[in-house]
């Protein structure tokens, strides 16, 4: 069975921008989460992307021209204060998937200081 936990590696950065993380490879996995922490006031959306794109990884790390996404479907959450937010996605049959921030203002500084995902499978 597949079990990987690794950082977005986007710990420390400025959300007064729009951030797309790396891809994260799912060959062989059936269930994944992502959790952000977030300090500050942000004012924007987080969602999902997946992609079917063939792409190439090697040691489960993404080296790969995956070009294009789709919004993962009820993902998109708005945030508007300090937190957290874990998604939980279960059987999902995309290749990979990213983390998407949209910001709508360039109000108060505000950072991310932890995204890491988790994934499952055979």
């Amino acid at each position: 069975m597949r079990i990987q936990n690794e950082s977005l590696t986007l710990d420390g950065t400025d959300m007064q921008s729009d951030i797309v993380s790396d891809p994260i490879w799912l060959a062989h996995i059936v269930n994944f989460s992502i959790q952000i922490v977030f300090t500050g006031t942000p004012n924007g959306s987080f969602k999902i992307q997946g992609s079917n794109d063939a792409g190439s990884a090697t040691n489960n790390v993404s080296n790969a021209d995956v070009t294009n996404w789709s919004d993962v479907g009820s993902t998109t959450v708005n945030v508007t204060a300090a937190g957290s937010h874990i998604y939980n996605i279960e059987n999902s049959g995309y290749k990979w998937a990213r983390l998407v921030w949209t910001d709508s203002s360039s109000g108060s500084p505000s950072t991310i200081t932890s995204a890491r995902y988790n994934v499952k499978g055979a």
